[in-house]
């Protein structure tokens, strides 16, 4: 079963393909470029591991405890 943030993340993606197709679809390219923009940053974060929580990204990859673990 994946995990929330595994769940939260594909969520993201498709939400960010969604915006895509929306900006391709506004009346004379209205906000098309800020909407396209957006889609992207929303792709990037997705696969962002916050700066906060790489700590546990890193033990976790090493096979360390972590506080999941206890």
């Amino acid at each position: 079963m994946p995990t929330i943030e595994a769940h939260l993340r594909r969520e993201m993606h498709k939400y960010a393909a969604e915006l895509r197709k929306l900006a391709y679809a506004v009346p004379n390219g209205v906000g098309e470029h800020d909407l396209l923009e957006l889609s992207e940053v929303m792709n990037v974060a997705a696969d962002e591991t916050p700066e906060k929580y790489k700590h546990l990204a890193n033990a976790s990859a090493q096979g360390a405890p972590t506080n999941d673990d206890l």
